[in-house]
């Protein structure tokens, strides 16, 4: 995912990555941050509209990552550990996790379990 997104920002200013609840879950600026980032209402479903109605209202090239969920409340949490069990147990035992720390944390939560 980020690195398509990284991909993207080799041949254009602004990326966004937007996430399933409205918002966005990376975002990536080549140069100086344009100023559409003040005065939006953050945590709201419309964080994500709102900036790409300023990015073209600027006329700043932007591309669009892929979208994706983030992880900014508890059932996104959730998500993740379940997202990660469902990952842990197709994946080849010899192959590592994708996010060790990550899922050494939720380990430590209790939200996730290292046996497969």
């Amino acid at each position: 995912m980020l690195a398509t997104s990284l991909d993207a920002l080799c041949r254009t200013r602004v990326v966004l990555a937007p996430s399933l609840d409205g918002g966005y879950y990376a975002v990536g600026v080549r140069g100086a941050i344009p100023p559409i980032f003040t005065a939006i209402r953050w945590g709201t479903r419309s964080v994500f509209d709102s900036t790409i109605e300023r990015l073209e209202r600027a006329g700043i090239p932007y591309v669009l990552g892929p979208a994706w969920y983030d992880v900014d409340r508890w059932a996104d949490v959730m998500l993740l550990a379940a997202h990660l069990r469902m990952l842990a147990r197709t994946r080849p035992r010899a192959r590592p996790s994708p996010c060790p720390a990550t899922e050494s944390v939720l380990v430590r939560l209790g939200v996730l379990r290292h046996d497969r």
